[in-house]
């Protein structure tokens, strides 16, 4: 998991999740649509772990009909380890199996989290589980630690009361629109640019 933050010019004003990761010979980080198109004025940055550096980070995929990006740094992170890419597709998904994510909510940076299918429908994942605002983007993974989307949004209001970390419904965007040759193709490209 990665800390992605939203530079101003001036300070940081914001922060989400994302996931680095390794597939054939390039490195990515891969999250939310929204989270990569948070504002033209501010910049996006990967944080290495314990606050050493960050890297500004380029939207190179995304998809606002799912809600997915892929971003791009030039430099690789050293305190955060690349996950190697391994998607499982949406469809071979079924209620009730279990799903984890590492994010970032509430500036708690790194907490791991789980959940369960609730539906499955073909625009959208739902989980019954954990979650909180900065959790946007973080991959959601099976137990077979494949990725299967990335955190969307929360439905908290269901709860009724103050906001704070309490068992959620989850909308999970999943990977419909990003197979691995696409992937391959848009990383590959961005390489060359270069």
């Amino acid at each position: 998991s990665v800390v992605l933050e939203f530079n101003d010019g001036e300070e940081i004003v914001g922060k989400a999740s994302g996931n680095y990761f390794k597939y054939r010979g390039h490195k990515f980080i891969l999250t939310a649509a929204h989270v990569a198109l948070v504002s033209d004025q501010v910049e996006i940055y990967a944080k290495e772990r314990f606050g050493i550096a960050s890297y500004q980070a380029k939207p190179v995929f995304v998809d606002r009909e799912t809600d997915l990006a892929v971003l791009v740094i030039q430099e690789d992170l050293d305190t955060v380890v690349a996950t190697k890419w391994h998607r499982k597709d949406y469809w071979k998904i079924d209620t009730g199996d279990k799903l984890y994510y590492t994010g970032h909510p509430m500036d708690m940076e790194y907490m791991s989290l789980n959940g369960s299918v609730s539906k499955v429908s073909s625009n959208m994942l739902i989980m019954q589980g954990w979650a909180y605002m900065g959790a946007s983007g973080s991959a959601v993974f099976d137990s077979d630690g494949r990725v299967v989307g990335v955190v969307s949004a929360i439905r908290g209001d269901l709860s009724g009361i103050i906001p704070q970390m309490l068992p959620s419904i989850v909308l999970l965007a999943p990977l419909t629109n990003l197979n691995n040759k696409e992937l391959y193709d848009i990383l590959r490209n961005e390489r060359d640019r270069h």
